[in-house]
């Protein structure tokens, strides 16, 4: 439940970035310009980046299928140790079962291991990139916009926004994917 709520909480920061920019916030809805303009500038960030991240991320989804296909072997596996060799007798059977569960036990472990590394990599770049793209635009700012907008409270949006987005692309996609794959 903790974790339900942890994902649900990063999506929050996922959408108030996507809604209201980086240097936007809710009050900022009634200003349709300035709200207009910081989804323009997130969508024109987004497709550069999704380009650069997206056959890793693909790739990678890849890798999340093939992880919960080889889930379900094992406690197919288990059904047929215990049908066949406890009670049916055929005890030959049993050391090609475990040499099967074990080798679906590390594929799984190996794959799995790969995927979170793509999607961290992917989740650090795509970051890397956010920050140059915002730190570029924060120094472009006027005076005027320094002398209405509080130093601490842009930097502070910043990095929670930011954070929100790495956990979405690190885990959150991944998650609910397997998660999903793994309901069917």
């Amino acid at each position: 439940r903790v974790l339900c709520c942890f994902h649900c909480y990063s999506l929050y920061w996922v959408v108030r970035l996507l809604c209201y920019g980086l240097v936007g916030s809710p009050k900022s809805i009634c200003d349709s310009r300035r709200t207009w303009l910081s989804k323009r500038l997130w969508l024109k960030f987004s497709g550069s980046s999704k380009r650069r991240y997206r056959s890793r991320l693909i790739f990678a989804m890849f890798l999340v299928t093939i992880v919960s296909a080889v889930a379900i072997v094992n406690p197919q596996i288990a059904g047929i140790v215990v049908d066949d060799v406890i009670k049916g007798g055929e005890h030959d059977k049993l050391p090609l079962m475990m040499i099967i569960m074990v080798v679906a036990t590390l594929l799984r472990t190996v794959l799995k291991y790969w995927f979170l590394i793509i999607f961290e990599k992917s989740a650090q770049g795509m970051l890397y990139t956010l920050r140059d793209y915002v730190y570029k635009k924060l120094l472009a700012q006027d005076f005027r916009f320094y002398n209405k907008n509080r130093t601490g409270d842009l930097m502070s949006r910043m990095t929670g926004d930011m954070d929100a987005v790495r956990h979405f692309v690190a885990y959150v996609i991944y998650g609910a994917y397997e998660n999903a794959l793994l309901f069917v």
